[in-house]
């Protein structure tokens, strides 16, 4: 296997040596792509301000906020449809700034309100720019935003190999009177379901730091119309906006019920089971009853090296059924229910949390999105939770457990490398244990070669212990192991490769379109022991609308190298985001765990 993966590897190998030698040395934290140059040229000249190289310290003498019609003199699009989007309230972006008139220009917090400011949905181009004061010693701040349409269409889709998998339509208003308040309908269509609701967020309640936000859908079945459950979420919170806010706080509540089904492909994937008279292929599908909620606070330390304490309850219910067995024997369906579903549980724990990271960001360009300004944390990022429950207090089993994950990142040029290490371990009463370590890791180059970026990614994933019977991972499709039939390899232990070469963006009537090259290698089975690799190779385009998010659409051609049965010549997959997303330390949440499809 490793012979046959030699070319792929010294190919990987001496694009890496050329991405570090012929580098271009970029200073990140002042790179800006043409779009948002000739932004800033636009609204400074607008203002009749010029920029001030060294502002650091001097007295801020003036604020001011430069809306960016959604549609411009650079789009296709007639601008008269701006009538119909109400732009963002210039009060709604300067309540996000932490800094105000009269105080020093400190780098720390406009770069922090800039961060604050590119995590808004509404917003896709962010760019504070100090310009001048009436005196050497003051200075003002120009902050030039772009939104995006805010009344909409909002979609989501996957679809590929001749598999539809998946459409979102969202119908909303994502900027209700330019207050960033977000309304709207949900509909999604699945394989063998489709679902409706609605939506509610606001983003700072009564003008205050609290968060509010509400979800709740329906299930229907798509072949008969009957109901199969439902789903919501609803989050009451005050986040750690800033470096200087020291206590946070979260109330969170979701459930899920539903009928999980998992697939290969288009069908419903069988589950085989063994029986003296041979193997019986059930369909891997089963009624989902989940229900969960936390509640905590934080307390945070430190400015440039940040300790944050959090401590508090969290309880969470799974049940599980089978579904739709009659025409199985008994004995089929008791060992479905033993190997496949995913085992009864309570649990109700009080948890303690420590999180170390820095302050530190790096600031770059076409790393996961095109043509707009990205940060990324460097240094250190360390979390560790302790969470213990107890039958006597209502929990199944009596527990103890310890999360652990550990991250490091630093820069490379105008790129970066990054390594995450996570073990959850449970040990409880009764030898019903679970224990997963995962492991995931980035390279991104430095840009080259006129713009070119070469991705190294790779996870490996080993659940050795399995009470809880958690399903199993699965590749295939337009994910990390592209072309294969989509969901197709599954297994309790994954390990998986990507190497991608992007291209540097190019400016089509506003829109920042790219290209990439891409080798995927790895495997999911019942062990890291009795992996056998499967190889992908392919290319495809990348398009960043700035009128609509900060998000790719991906469109990839992938030609499977394993397996005879895989399609041929290769399938084409379009949907949103990159196909591999970046590995970091990530905060534990059961509501969020519960939210997702599938329950897990």
């Amino acid at each position: 296997m490793l012979r046959r993966s030699s070319p792929a590897l010294v190919l990987c190998w001496a694009l890496l040596v050329v991405a570090l030698l012929t580098s271009e040395r970029a200073r990140a934290e002042h790179a800006m792509s043409d779009l948002e140059r000739s932004v800033v040229a636009e609204a400074l000249d607008a203002q009749g301000w010029e920029r001030d190289p060294e502002p650091d310290g001097k007295w801020i003498e003036q604020i001011e906020v430069y809306a960016i019609d959604v549609f411009d003199h650079r789009d296709p699009v007639p601008n008269v449809l701006n009538v119909f989007h109400v732009t963002s309230q210039d009060y709604v972006i300067r309540r996000e700034m932490l800094f105000r008139v009269g105080t020093r220009y400190d780098p720390i917090r406009v770069q922090e309100t800039e961060r604050n400011l590119r995590a808004l949905r509404q917003l896709s181009l962010v760019i504070l720019v100090a310009a001048r004061g009436s005196s050497p010693d003051r200075v003002r701040v120009l902050a030039i935003v772009k939104d995006t349409w805010s009344l909409r269409l909002n979609t989501n889709w996957a679809l590929g190999a001749g598999t539809f998998e998946y459409l979102l339509l969202n119908p909303s208003e994502e900027n209700l009177f330019g207050t960033h308040t977000s309304v709207g309908l949900l509909y999604v269509l699945e394989r063998d379901r489709y679902s409706a609701g609605g939506r509610f967020i606001n983003r700072r309640v009564g003008g205050s730091r609290l968060w509010l936000g509400a979800q709740s859908t329906l299930f229907f079945n798509r072949h008969t119309g009957a109901g199969e459950g439902s789903a919501g979420q609803f989050v009451f919170e005050q986040p750690l906006y800033s470096l200087h806010t020291e206590w946070a706080f979260s109330t969170r509540v979701a459930w899920r019920q539903e009928v999980t089904r998992w697939y290969r492909g288009p069908d419903i994937a069988p589950f085989p089971i063994e029986t003296p008279a041979g193997t019986a292929q059930v369909p891997f599908l089963y009624d989902t009853d989940r229900l969960a909620a936390e509640y905590w606070g934080v307390r945070s330390f430190g400015r440039t090296y940040k300790f944050d304490l959090t401590f508090g309850m969290e309880a969470l219910r799974g049940r599980y059924r089978e579904r739709d067995m009659g025409a199985f024997s008994p004995e089929v369906r008791e060992a479905f229910r033993r190997q496949a579903l995913p085992v009864d549980d309570v649990r109700i724990s009080p948890f303690l949390q420590l999180r170390a990271y820095t302050s530190r960001f790096h600031r770059t360009l076409n790393l996961e999105l095109l043509g707009l300004q990205e940060d990324f944390r460097m240094g250190h990022d360390a979390l560790l939770r302790v969470y213990p429950a107890s039958s006597a207090l209502g929990s199944t089993r009596t527990l103890l457990g310890v999360l652990a994950e550990v991250g490091y990142t630093v820069p490379l040029g105008d790129g970066l490398a990054r390594a995450v290490v996570s073990s959850d371990i449970v040990v409880a009463d009764g030898g019903r244990h679970e224990a997963l370590f995962w492991s995931g890791a980035r390279f991104a180059s430095p840009t080259f070669a006129g713009g070119l970026r070469l991705h190294l990614d790779g996870i490996v994933a080993h659940r050795y212990q399995n009470y809880l019977n958690v399903p199993p991972y699965f590749l295939g499709g337009n994910g990390r192991l592209r072309g294969y039939v989509a969901d197709g390899i599954r297994g309790r232990d994954m390990a998986v490769a990507n190497v991608e070469l992007r291209t540097r963006p190019i400016d089509v009537l506003s829109a920042q379109l790219g290209g990439a090259v891409f080798y995927d290698v790895g495997d999911a089975a019942s062990s890291l022991g009795v992996l056998e690799p499967k190889q992908g190779v392919g290319l495809g385009a990348r398009i960043l609308f700035p009128q609509t998010e900060r998000l790719v659409m991906r469109i990839d051609w992938a030609m499977p190298l394993s397996g005879p049965d895989e399609p041929l010549p290769g399938a084409l997959f379009v949907t949103f985001g990159q196909a591999f997303p970046m590995p970091g330390v990530v905060q534990p949440s059961v509501t969020s765990a519960t939210s997702a499809a599938g329950g897990y």
